[in-house]
């Protein structure tokens, strides 16, 4: 993991700055990464013509600050802060990227989202080396009436129907802006605890945690410090963005209690953090008949032992049920009448750099049953690692290489069992259906095939970083249809389950029909109030003998990571509120060449057919040449 300096800042809004006075106070004064002046006059409509918000807060550096206070010891105007917003090339030459905080105003949304939508487009748009950064100021739980007038209210008991009011608040600027990179929150803590209220705010993309002095226990006869529910609301939001830290100050605040608070903040969350900046949290499909997996993909594959774990497990059962239900076999010529044990075919089928077929000779081993193992794969790169484990691992074993595409192989027996990897993060992406077809007519009547059934799953998700993240890649509408995995990150499920979208079985002729098309209408049931970015995938198989994998949450196979989820985005998010039927209608589509996706929302808001005839994706079942 890497690791990043966490900064830690003042913030207030009172026009009458007690900043510098507090600042002096301090027995360190190097402890403040970068404090905040606020801007006491209004904008200039010829200076500011395309930003009309009275309040509009720069963070300054330590040594910015200090020279502002020189300057003026009672805070800082437009003109000493040096916010030049006409000319952001100047603000930039000897500092950091100012950043500019819109304040909550819930009664004017309309308005703070036009703003921002001139900032982007005006400021943000232009040439210059270095852009300012927008930061939109919303408290966690929403519009509460402040104890003081104040521009940022977040001092009384929320009510659930506040919080969705700032949720929605910040996705209209969202909308506005055209889900803008330039954007984010500056998200202020609350005294009240409520995990449901919180969590939604951990898809979105927070650059800032705002926390009230009020929220630190007083320092005597206890040290400063927050309580376990904020310091885990925290520790989540550091997780999944990089964050500055903000201690917002109030009128009773002193020099000692601030000092305390801070040095409690240093401690608690300046350790290595688990964040990775830049991260990207989608990533494309995998093709592996389009193109051959590198060295790389495979060790990563094979670091998860769960999955093999699992599939040892079933190859004994499976072998243990064919050895109970087969007739033993006379030994040809034998006086004694004894009894010849029989040879089971395994062929293992996409073998990779073998770990399945070593999970199958494990298998054998643990029950004394005799195997012979064909092991085939089509990619040249792991041919070298294959005839070295010949030699070595598998030299007691009666396994026998094969280097062709599983659909054309036609080996001179009949197979007891076949067993596949063939599974992407929506079970069937990678055309396990189409590969198995022709292998599986190589089985003898009634045999196994490993995985037995297989069945992918969606949920309706919002999750404005990954919709913005799919917007960024996307250079047309187009390319914003295209499906990608998705790491685990947060997202807000707005149902209370996945609902199994397709089932795919697999073994000897006769046991699935095979079809060109599949459809489907899944129907969902709002829980919450939220925006539908799109639905997100996933799978679950039955390998054999109640032995399963599964990426589906609340069914997760403890400890499996080789595969994530899969998001199948909407072109334009729709806001739903709690109790909204949400209807999808999805398809899986193929042809001789190639298979691909497409679906469309038909509730609470019809929305066009996505992906139509593989437009944006496809699944080609061909190699790239």
């Amino acid at each position: 993991m890497t690791a990043f300096q966490l900064e830690f800042g003042l913030f207030e809004d009172n026009p009458q700055s007690r900043l510098p006075t507090v600042l002096s106070a301090f027995a360190t004064p190097k402890k403040i990464a970068f404090t905040t002046v606020p801007i006491r006059s209004a904008f200039d409509k010829g200076r500011y013509e395309y930003l009309t918000s009275e309040a509009c807060f720069r963070v300054l550096s330590r040594e910015e600050a200090s020279r502002s206070d020189d300057a003026d010891s009672s805070g800082s105007s437009a003109e000493d802060s040096g916010i030049s917003l006409a000319d952001p090339v100047k603000v930039n030459d000897k500092a950091d990227k100012p950043i500019i905080l819109f304040p909550f105003t819930p009664d004017d949304s309309f308005a703070v989202a036009e703003d921002a939508t001139r900032f982007v487009s005006e400021v943000l748009l232009r040439p210059t080396n270095s852009k300012p950064i927008a930061w939109f100021h919303v408290p966690i739980y929403g519009n509460q009436p402040p104890a003081t007038p104040s521009k940022f209210p977040s001092r009384t008991v929320a009510l659930p129907e506040e919080a969705r009011s700032a949720y929605f608040y910040w996705h209209r600027a969202m909308v506005q802006t055209r889900y803008s990179s330039y954007l984010s929150l500056a998200l202020e803590l609350h005294a009240t605890e409520d995990t449901v209220a919180r969590d939604r705010w951990l898809s979105e993309p927070v650059s800032c945690i705002i926390i009230p002095i009020s929220l630190f226990a007083a320092p005597v006869p206890l040290p400063a410090r927050l309580s376990v529910f904020h310091r885990a609301t925290i520790h989540s939001l550091l997780q999944w963005n990089q964050c500055k830290i903000m201690v917002r100050l109030d009128e009773a605040v002193t020099a000692a209690h601030l000092e305390a608070c801070l040095d409690h903040l240093r401690r608690e969350f300046s350790k290595d953090l688990p964040y990775v900046p830049k991260r990207r949290h989608l990533s494309p499909t995998m093709q592996p008949l389009y193109y051959n997996l590198c060295q790389s993909e495979y060790s990563g594959f094979e670091e998860d032992l769960v999955k093999y774990d699992q599939y040892e497990k079933a190859v004994g059962a499976a072998l243990g049920h064919l050895r109970v239900t087969r007739k033993p076999i006379a030994s040809a010529g034998d006086p004694a009448g004894t009894i010849e044990e029989e040879k089971f075919i395994v062929a293992v089928l996409g073998c990779g750099r073998g770990p399945l077929v070593s999970s199958v000779l494990k298998a054998a081993a643990s029950i004394q049953a005799k195997v012979k193992v064909f092991a085939l794969d089509k990619n040249p790169e792991t041919q070298a690692i294959l005839k070295e484990k010949l030699v070595t691992v598998w030299k007691d074993a009666e396994v026998e290489l094969i280097y062709a595409d599983m659909r054309g192989w036609r080996p001179a027996i009949l197979l007891d069992i076949i067993v596949s990897e063939l599974l992407g993060s929506f079970a069937d992406d990678e055309c396990s259906p189409e590969c198995l077809e022709e292998p599986e007519k190589l089985l003898k009547p009634d045999e196994i095939s490993i995985p037995t059934s297989y069945s992918n799953y969606l949920e309706p998700v919002s999750s404005t970083r990954m919709y913005r993240e799919l917007r960024a890649r996307s250079f047309d509408s187009r390319q914003q249809m295209r499906v990608f995995g998705w790491y685990r990150t947060p997202c807000l499920k707005l149902a209370a389950e996945e609902k199994r979208v397709l089932t795919f079985f697999q073994g000897p002729p006769g046991k699935d029909v095979k079809v060109t098309l599949r459809e489907t209408l899944v129907d969902f049931v709002a829980v919450t109030d939220g925006v539908l970015h799109g639905f997100a995938g996933s799978f679950t198989a039955d390998l054999y003998g109640g032995f399963t994998l599964s990426t589906v949450q609340g069914k997760e196979t403890p400890g499996l990571f080789s595969w994530g989820v899969i998001f199948f985005p909407l072109l334009e998010p729709v806001r739903v509120l709690a109790g909204d039927q949400i209807q999808l209608e999805f398809r899986r589509c193929g042809d001789l060449f190639r298979i691909w996706y497409e679906w469309r929302l038909r509730s609470p808001r019809s929305s066009p057919m996505h992906n139509v005839d593989g437009d944006a994706l496809e699944f080609p079942l061909y190699f790239s040449d």
